[in-house]
């Protein structure tokens, strides 16, 4: 199994691949690295996940002064596969025709099918949102999926609504974990596999719970027998408890 290191420092990227049995494997790139100086700046890179022959990149560039979601397709040396999106990027508020839209790419699964999900916490003209993109393994939209390969969720009652994290249930279904107006609600959402809200999860596809401070539901996972385990922090006034 080959392991990948990406560190980002200022506007170099680097990526490193470390042996199984030493700690740098000296055949990937130029002796273990690969490094790239890049005219844009790096926000986050918030995962790396080989695929095939393909590392897959994913978190925010700045570009036009703005912090964009994005994905990047590199081949096993760490080079920019040029037929991938823009040069080997995508930017996803142009992916999406949403021009304003500004955020990172906060988890990335693949679908048993292929197919890749994109969880965006993103904020388009102040409205802050869930975007749940589906793109297809050559990077276009799924248009099966949601509205054209979009899932967006809004609403004007938690203005400041933030996704942390995405599992992939054992029904296919998908769940996405985060937090409510600053910290107040931690929330569990279901989406169906066909990118709709799943009205008959919870309350209106939602299970909320109210924090005595501030809070938020980070870590999920899956079980093959159907449960989901969440995990999260909790403010106690002076220090952050752990909630699963």
């Amino acid at each position: 199994m080959k392991r990948y290191l990406f560190i980002l420092i200022s506007s170099m990227v680097s990526v490193i691949m470390l042996g199984q049995t030493s700690p740098i494997d000296n055949s990937f790139a130029d002796n273990g690295v690969y490094l790239e100086s890049v005219d844009e700046t790096f926000h986050w890179i918030y995962s790396i996940k080989p695929i095939g022959n393909w590392l897959y990149l994913s978190g925010s560039l700045q570009k036009n002064n703005t912090y964009r979601p994005i994905v990047q397709r590199r081949d096993e040396n760490g080079e920019l596969d040029s037929s991938f999106g823009e040069n080997g990027t995508i930017y996803f508020n142009e992916l999406l025709g949403i021009p304003f839209l500004t955020g990172r790419v906060y988890d990335f699964k693949v679908q048993e099918d292929g197919k890749f999900l994109f969880l965006i916490p993103g904020v388009d003209n102040s409205e802050h949102s869930i975007y749940l993109v589906r793109l297809n393994e050559s990077g276009e939209l799924d248009n099966s999926f949601g509205n054209e390969g979009l899932f967006k969720f809004f609403s004007p009652d938690y203005s400041t609504i933030f996704s942390e994290y995405m599992v992939i249930g054992a029904d296919g279904d998908i769940y996405i974990s985060g937090r409510e107006n600053f910290g107040e609600t931690g929330f569990i959402m279901k989406v169906k596999s066909d990118g709709t809200l799943d009205s008959s999860y919870g309350e209106n596809g939602f299970y909320r719970r109210p924090f005595s401070n501030s809070g938020s539901y980070n870590g999920l996972w899956a079980t093959a027998s159907g449960e989901i385990y969440v995990s999260g922090r909790i403010f106690n006034g002076l220090n952050n408890d752990i909630i699963i």
